[in-house]
């Protein structure tokens, strides 16, 4: 069947993220709060690959001073307001995206406790006062959905993932095999027991695949050891040895596979740390009807590492990687760990049944393709937990930051973090409204350096941080385009992310220094 047009317009991201993804992307509703510049250049990133609808929340009028920083404004744009004009052009961008224009100071709508915000996936906030950040951040919260509260002050860019959790379950680790080298199973060894190296020809040894060689080889070792695997530096060195007696010419790239994945079986195969961190987290204790997915799937994986048949393991992803062998071999060592991972599968599906009957919900409510995704991602799931910024200051993840940062170099990006968060809360203390409502600033250099040191008083003072600061109050609130075009690629990388529930979200902070061209990301 040809593509589609849609297939052949959104082909290169479909690689990234598949299907799956481009569908949870063409679902989900974004909105953003006032047309900055940085805020237009995200959303720009946003409609380009297809989100399904986008809303510009903003009561300003397009000024010319506008002209020079956005790109989504023209000379005809002057005297209209912001929210419109960003919506009518950055729409022209993708004809496939729904775009809507709300005409409202963000300010008042954030303190209308009647507006619907459980309508949108994601909520990125811009060049608005601290207080209605952490008030609009407590609401989201409380819904579960993320807040992107980004914006850039002349060099420098600030981006905050505001989120209660996210758990993803389709990561793109760099590779999914799992090879079981140090736990076959019976059709495995008695596909390994089917070949006699000594009696094959040499263009059949040459075609041996490189697991069972290193499988018939362990087998030997075994024998003369105890049955211990070769587990020592010395020890890897002898097993290498006896792989190297065995060839039978000079040649052979099996036995070069099977020499270079001799590190593989000193791995044992078991549940990683972090998964079984995930496998025991308290998120599974009091499950019910209304529990997500991603908590149900992760409690029938834990009876399925407890169930006896399966040793303590996760199911097999099935995934195995080409190697040197015969087109025949080939295909029935690929069966082989198809079939293991199918088996595994129906055993988990089984589970997961049982679970969902407990639970009160019906078996079609996950569906097979879920189950096949999770099972095959299962090693690599990822929860990322983020905290409210009401703590920020006072969390351990900023003074450990902050510590790590006066023992470094002169430029370490954390002087600029703290430098932008005092400026940001200067803001908030000098913001007022003037008689039409607009948002205006009065902004007292004293006052703003008075405020930085009082917020820094409970840690070691650095230079650094001064001049950082004085960098800031130089170039006020302005913003340079280049620093809002790469603060806006980074914001729209990250909602990317959380909307189509692939890949590893950032955690929770990151800051970018356009003067040295750093970037630097903790979790505060």
């Amino acid at each position: 069947m040809p593509p589609s047009e849609r297939d052949r317009k959104y082909d290169r991201q479909l690689r990234l993220w598949a299907g799956t993804g481009q569908a949870a992307l063409e679902a989900s509703h974004v909105a953003l709060l006032n047309a900055s510049a940085t805020g237009c250049e995200l959303m720009k990133n946003l409609i380009l690959p297809g989100v399904g609808e986008f809303t510009i929340i903003d009561d300003s009028l397009v000024k010319p001073d506008d002209l020079k920083l956005n790109f989504f404004f023209n000379d005809e744009s002057v005297g209209s307001p912001r929210s419109v004009i960003a919506c009518k052009l950055l729409g022209e961008l993708n004809q496939d995206t729904r775009g809507h224009a709300l005409f409202q100071n963000p300010e008042v709508l954030i303190n209308d406790v009647d507006f619907q915000w459980d309508k949108f996936s994601v909520v990125i906030i811009t060049n608005i006062s601290e207080s209605s950040v952490r008030k609009l951040s407590n609401i989201l919260w409380n819904k579960s959905i993320p807040l992107i509260y980004v914006y850039t002050v002349g060099f420098y860019g600030y981006l905050r993932v505001i989120n209660r959790e996210i758990t993803i379950v389709d990561t793109h680790p760099e590779s999914l095999v799992d090879l079981r080298l140090d736990q076959p199973w019976p059709e495995l060894i008695d596909y390994t027991m089917s070949f006699d190296l000594d009696s094959l020809p040499i263009l059949d040894y040459a075609h041996v695949p490189f697991v069972v060689l290193i499988l018939k080889f362990i087998d030997q070792w075994k024998s003369a050891h105890n049955g211990l695997m070769p587990g020592t530096y010395e020890e890897r060195t002898q097993f290498k040895q006896l792989i190297n007696d065995a060839r039978k010419a000079s040649d052979l790239e099996n036995f070069d596979e099977a020499l270079a994945s001799v590190w593989r079986i000193s791995q044992k195969t078991t549940i990683p740390p972090d998964i079984l961190a995930i496998l025991n987290d308290p998120s599974i204790d009091n499950l019910n009807e209304e529990s997500p997915d991603f908590w149900v799937l992760v409690k029938a994986l834990k009876r399925f590492t407890e169930a006896p048949r399966n040793n303590g393991l996760l199911p097999l992803s099935g995934v195995l990687f080409d190697m040197k062998a015969d087109t025949n071999n080939y295909i029935r060592l690929q069966t082989i760990y198809r079939e293991k991972s199918l088996a595994d599968v129906h055993f988990f599906t089984e589970l997961l049944n049982e679970l969902l009957l407990e639970l009160n919900r019906p078996s079609s409510s996950i569906s097979s393709e879920e189950i096949k995704l999770f099972c095959k991602n299962c090693r690599y799931l990822n929860v990322t937990r983020g905290s409210k910024l009401d703590s920020e200051f006072s969390s351990e993840g900023f003074r450990s930051a902050y510590e790590l940062a006066a023992f470094s170099e002169n430029h370490d990006p954390f002087y600029t973090y703290l430098a932008l968060r005092v400026y940001s809360l200067f803001l908030d203390k000098n913001w007022y409204y003037s008689e039409n409502g607009k948002q205006i600033t009065s902004r007292d250099d004293v006052e703003l350096k008075n405020l930085f040191k009082s917020i820094i008083t409970p840690f070691p003072t650095v230079p650094a941080v001064e001049k950082v600061f004085s960098e800031i109050i130089r170039t006020g609130s302005g913003e340079f385009h280049n620093i809002c075009s790469f603060m806006g690629g980074i914001g729209a990388q990250e909602i990317l992310k959380l909307l189509t529930w692939q890949y590893i979200p950032l955690n929770n902070t990151i800051i970018y220094d356009g003067i040295f061209g750093t970037t630097k990301t903790w979790k505060l």
